[in-house]
């Protein structure tokens, strides 16, 4: 009796074990991942030591970087790809992905074997971008190798990125693998392919035991096809009818069908030009997505809320500002003539390539009634500011707009920009940016108000 109750208390424990990893039922059993251990997982963790505005204009300049194929910018992309903390090595990864540089590769590599788990998953999914010979087996080790089902997924996504014979193949049979983590990049991975031998694992994994691949093979199969009405979603369907529904549409369309080539649409913000600009108030940082933030603009002037920055409309000038020697004014005390205000940071590297022109700029109109006042944004310090003048060596007063009251009532979100303001201290016109046109029209609006 005895040795019964302990054989039977074995099998009981046996059993809970398996119900609980799911493998009684042929579900998945947990394999560790990178962040199962206090070492990894403090790695994993890891927080940068930089503030989200350096982080922002750091990203900023590596993406400037990326897009040069210069060697020195290539150089320096590979020391923030070295650089000890997680987030620079992170956003190195990201815009080495833009970059088609030969070497770029390489670096690429490096990354993707982080000991952080968050710089290898952009590294990887930078991989799926490059035309590199290499890739392709690169992502396979990742697959099979990384110890993060995160990375792994990442890799799973990349190779649908590669979109070759061979890459689409080996996306196709993740479908089958037991992770259902994995089968639902797959599955989400398919639906970029563009690509029609895709549409038929993509109907065969719409009868996944797991609702999450079956739901990211049905959200592909409607990108692949276009065929986004084929079920009525008011419907409890259940996912044999699902699965029954695209086979015979597919059996109907199989020789005639071809996926269509999709155009690049112009970019859309996901919100309105207010909440966009209330996000800018409450971050009080002006650093936000410049793409973003200027379409907002755009619909404000067309719907006339935007009045500040509307030709003709008073600067909100009644706010104090710090000079370079540490005291205090006005900001309305500084403008007693038609003015030319140059919003910078002296962290922001397209602020520092527009330097030379403003400089320029300055040095062609000072004898001829305009005045040059240069504003620093927030995110500078003045020992920072200060530092950066003695290299920029502005012939023209500089103040710190420190308690961000100049830029967040004027709206100046983006660095550089420039207002020309006349003695009344109504704005003229903006600038914002400095693209080589924005250069022309300023040059030439400088040139009829000196001229008259």
């Amino acid at each position: 009796m005895k040795y019964t109750l302990m054989i039977a208390a074995t099998v009981i424990l046996s059993l809970s074990g398996m119900l609980c990893y799911g493998s009684f039922f042929g579900a998945e059993k947990p394999t560790p991942t990178i962040g199962d251990s206090s070492k990894e997982k403090a790695v994993q963790t890891e927080k940068s030591a930089l503030s989200r505005e350096q982080i922002k204009d750091l990203r900023k300049e590596m993406m400037e970087l990326a897009r040069s194929s210069d060697e020195a910018a290539l150089s320096k992309l590979g020391k923030y790809a070295t650089d000890s903390d997680p987030e620079i090595r992170r956003s190195a990864a990201v815009a080495l992905g833009k970059a088609r540089h030969k070497d770029v590769f390489d670096l690429l590599l490096t990354l993707a074997h982080d000991e952080n788990v968050t710089t290898r998953s952009a590294a990887v999914m930078s991989i799926g971008f490059q035309k590199d010979a290499r890739a392709y087996d690169t992502l396979i080790e990742i697959l099979e190798k990384d110890e993060s089902i995160n990375v792994r997924g990442k890799a799973v996504r990349a190779l649908g990125r590669l979109n070759t014979d061979k890459s689409r193949e080996k996306v196709i049979a993740c479908l089958k693998i037991d992770r259902r983590s994995l089968r639902t990049d797959a599955a989400t991975a398919l639906g970029k392919t563009g690509d029609k031998k895709a549409i038929e694992p993509l109907i065969g994994a719409l009868l996944d035991p797991e609702d999450e691949v079956k739901n990211a093979a049905l959200k592909s199969l409607e990108e692949l096809t276009g065929q986004n009405n084929l079920l009525d979603k008011t419907q409890n369907i259940s996912k044999e009818e699902v699965h029954t529904a695209w086979q015979e549409w597919w059996g109907k369309n199989k020789e005639t069908f071809a996926v269509a080539k999709k155009e690049s649409a112009p970019r859309v913000p996901t919100r309105s030009a207010k909440d966009w600009l209330e996000k800018y108030d409450a971050d009080k940082n002006g650093s936000l997505d410049e793409k973003e933030l200027q379409t907002a603009i755009d619909e404000m002037k067309k719907g006339k809320t935007r009045e500040e920055i509307k030709n003709g409309t008073p600067i909100k000038a009644d706010v104090i500002v710090k000079k370079t020697d540490g005291s205090e004014v006005k900001f309305a005390d500084l403008l007693k003539s038609t003015t030319l205000i140059y919003y910078f940071s002296g962290k922001c590297p397209h602020c520092v390539k527009a330097q030379e022109f403003i400089q320029e700029l300055y040095e062609d109109n000072k004898d001829k009634g305009i005045a040059f006042l240069g504003v620093a944004a927030s995110r500078d310090t003045l020992e920072g500011l200060n530092s950066y003048l003695a290299k920029a060596k502005f012939a023209f007063p500089v103040v710190l707009d420190e308690k961000k009251e100049l830029g967040i009532q004027n709206r100046l979100a983006g660095t550089p920009t420039v207002l020309l303001i006349d003695k009344e201290g109504k704005i003229i016109s903006s600038y914002r940016g400095l693209p080589d046109q924005s250069k022309e029209q300023l040059i030439k609006r400088l040139r009829e108000i000196t001229q008259h």
